[in-house]
C-alpha cells in the first residue's frame, strides 16, 4: 500500500477543503494509507472518517500551521512544530512515499530540500505542470513558482527533468524542448535567457529554439522552459482566462435560444469542452528533483 502525508492546515479555508478532498479519495481509493497532518480542533471535523476507515487513514496532532502570509525562510525556524514540518520528518522517519499539500509553496520548497534533499548535480527543485494543446496534446511547463529567479545553467538541468517527465508521462523517445521568449528569433530576450539559449543550443537535447506563449497552446513542443516568476503569472493568467470563457459561455446558454438548442444536443461535447478549460480538473503541481515525492495543490 502507499503511504502519502497529507496536511490537512496548508490551504487559505483549511482545513475543510482538505477534508472533503480526503473523505471522497478514501471512498474512491483503498490501496492507500493516509497519515494526515492537522492541529488538536481538526481531530473533531475527522473523527468520522477515523472511525470510517481506522486502517487507511491516521491522525496527527501538531501545535501550530503555516499560513500563507508567513514568510517562508522565518517560519522555518520559528514554526518546527507546525503540520507541513511534521508532515515532512515523517516521510523518512515513517518511510512514506510521499506528501500532499496546498500550503505555502515557499514554505514546502524549503521544506522538501531540507528533509528530502535534491537529487544529485540540481541547486534547485522545479515546479512542473502539463497544460491542454491542440488535437488533444499536452505541453509540459515548468518552472511555474518554484524559482522566481534562475541562472542560464539551471535552465539545462530543468530541460533534462522536464525531458524525463515528458518521455515517461506521455511516451516521447525523444521530447522537443523550448525556450519561453518575446520572440523565436536567436537574439531575442534578456542576456541570462541569450545565455542559456546558447548552453541548450550546445547540448544533446532536442531543443528546437525560442517559442512565444502562443506556442504553448499549439503543442508546438512538448517541454516549455521558463523561470518560476514568468511560468507562475503564465500559468494563473491562463486559469483566469479560462473562468471568464466558461463564464461567457454559462451566459450565451442562459440568455440565446440557439445556444441552449446547440447545448440540449450536444450536450456530452459541451460539457467535455468545458471541462477541458477548468483547471480545477489539472490537480496540483509536482515538485521535481527531489528525492521524493511532493504534490503541491492549489491554494
Amino acid at each position: 500500500m502507499l503511504k502519502i502525508a497529507l496536511d490537512l492546515r496548508g490551504s487559505e479555508q483549511s482545513p475543510l477543503p482538505e477534508i472533503e478532498g480526503l473523505s471522497l479519495f478514501l471512498q474512491a481509493n483503498k490501496d492507500t494509507i493516509i497519515y494526515a497532518f492537522g492541529i488538536e480542533e481538526d481531530y473533531f471535523l475527522i473523527k468520522k472518517l477515523l472511525k470510517k476507515y481506522p486502517k487507511r487513514l491516521k491522525f496527527f496532532v501538531a501545535q501550530t500551521y503555516i499560513t500563507m502570509k508567513d514568510n517562508p525562510l522565518k517560519v522555518i525556524k520559528d514554526k518546527k512544530n507546525s503540520t507541513i514540518h511534521f508532515a515532512m520528518r515523517s516521510i523518512s522517519k515513517w518511510g512514506l512515499d510521499g506528501i500532499l499539500s496546498c500550503g505555502n509553496t515557499g514554505a514546502i520548497i524549503t521544506l522538501a530540500v531540507m528533509f528530502l534533499k535534491l537529487l544529485p548535480t540540481l541547486r534547485r527543485p522545479f515546479l512542473i505542470k502539463e497544460l491542454p494543446a491542440k488535437n488533444g496534446k499536452k505541453v509540459v511547463l515548468l518552472d511555474i513558482g518554484a524559482n522566481p529567479s534562475l541562472l542560464p545553467k539551471d535552465y539545462l538541468k530543468m530541460a533534462v527533468v522536464g525531458k524525463i517527465y515528458a518521455k515517461h508521462l506521455f511516451n516521447i523517445d525523444n521530447p522537443k524542448i523550448g525556450l519561453l521568449n518575446i520572440g523565436e528569433e536567436e537574439y531575442k530576450g534578456t542576456p541570462l535567457i541569450k545565455e542559456a539559449y546558447q548552453i541548450l543550443k550546445e547540448s544533446n537535447l532536442n531543443f528546437s529554439g525560442n517559442i512565444e506563449g502562443n506556442h504553448l497552446w499549439e503543442g508546438k513542443v512538448d517541454v516549455a522552459l521558463c523561470d518560476g516568476f514568468t511560468g507562475n503569472i503564465l500559468l494563473k493568467s491562463s486559469e483566469a482566462l479560462a473562468s471568464l470563457l466558461i463564464d461567457k459561455l454559462k451566459i450565451l446558454l442562459k440568455n440565446n435560444f440557439m445556444f441552449k438548442l446547440f447545448y440540449s444536443l450536444s450536450k456530452k461535447s459541451f460539457k467535455k469542452l468545458v471541462n477541458s478549460f477548468n483547471y480545477n480538473n489539472y490537480g496540483g503541481a509536482l515538485l521535481i528533483g527531489i528525492k521524493g515525492y511532493c504534490l503541491i495543490g492549489h491554494g
